[in-house]
């Protein structure tokens, strides 16, 4: 694989990509929760029911060669149950009770959750250029997260994110584990048909989890705008999203398409702020440059990469 040097239509897709997942962010947290057309699980097993069947219908219009093994599809299952079963309930709670800006920044810190747990296991040794980045992103989060309680106003205690930030962070430490676990399959088949097939097979147990929720909701009564906003999240974000990631990784290579990750929690706290009217604290400016610097260096302080899979919004 030749990696263009120069700007490419691949970076300007990237860009695009990154854009819709920062704006997703917003999108779900307007319709979940306390006065949203949604509850938080029927919001994702709705999405995840359109993103499944999106992925499946694009991997038999192309002629995908599906697995052969009996063994291939309990990985596969079994990563599904991880990565989008476990990881999107704890991600989907989590955001019900904290801000796009920071949740945008905690999901940022897989790749120094994936360095660590590698690390541990033996799969990759850390340079000390990598440690001091992964001491920066937690750092980081620590002031964005003090930040957050700072600015919830006495009394009213039951109101702290701090409960949404350690849910996301849970959930970003679950979908690290998915990626490193991922590596062995991904190593036989495309990253885009491992992707697409644990996602649907994820999407069951999150349907059921989701069942009692889902026979209680007036369907009538649901807008317009919450529908839209499940096709934006569950086409654009998901489906499209997954492909349009491992297309960059196939064409310019992990590492140049990894770079865009960065760029995430920028478009989440602007479009927080432009469109929600969510504040942009000193705390989140300070920590957003701690957490993405310390990131940075964790990638350039590992000896050994592990090419990087999309994080789920």
């Amino acid at each position: 694989m030749s990696t263009p040097s120069r700007f490419s239509r691949i970076d300007l897709i990237l860009l695009g990509l990154v854009g819709i997942w920062g704006f997703n962010f917003s999108v779900v947290k307007g319709a979940i929760g306390p006065g949203a057309p949604f509850e938080p699980i029927v919001f994702n097993a709705l999405r995840f029911c359109v993103a499944a069947v999106t992925l499946l219908a694009w991997l038999r219009a192309a002629r995908v060669t599906l697995p052969a093994s009996r063994r291939d599809w309990l990985s596969i299952a079994g990563l599904g149950l991880l990565g989008n079963t476990l990881y999107q309930v704890m991600f989907i709670v989590g955001l019900n009770f904290t801000s796009p800006a920071t949740s945008s920044l905690i999901v940022a810190l897989t790749p120094v959750i994936v360095a660590l747990i590698s690390a541990a296991f033996g799969l990759d040794r850390l340079a000390a250029l990598a440690w001091i980045g992964i001491v920066m992103s937690f750092g980081g989060i620590v002031i964005v997260v003090l930040g957050n309680q700072a600015g919830v106003p006495a009394g009213q205690a039951g109101a702290s994110p701090l409960t949404g930030d350690l849910l996301v962070l849970g959930s970003t430490s679950v979908w690290a584990v998915y990626t490193v676990l991922a590596a062995p399959m991904l190593k036989r088949y495309s990253a885009t048909l491992v992707t697409s097939l644990s996602l649907a097979a994820g999407t069951l147990p999150l349907f059921l989890v989701a069942l009692p929720d889902l026979l209680r909701v007036n369907w009538n009564a649901v807008p317009a705008v919450g529908w839209t906003a499940v096709l934006f999240s569950g086409v654009f974000a998901l489906a499209i999203g997954y492909v349009a990631w491992n297309h960059g990784v196939k064409h310019i290579g992990g590492a140049r398409t990894a770079v865009y990750a960065n760029l995430i929690p920028v478009f989440a706290g602007l479009a927080a702020w432009q469109f929600r009217g969510d504040p942009l604290t000193v705390y989140h400016l300070i920590g957003a440059v701690i957490v993405l610097a310390g990131i940075n260096l964790t990638r350039i302080g590992r000896q050994a990469t592990v090419e990087p899979l999309p994080a789920e919004e």
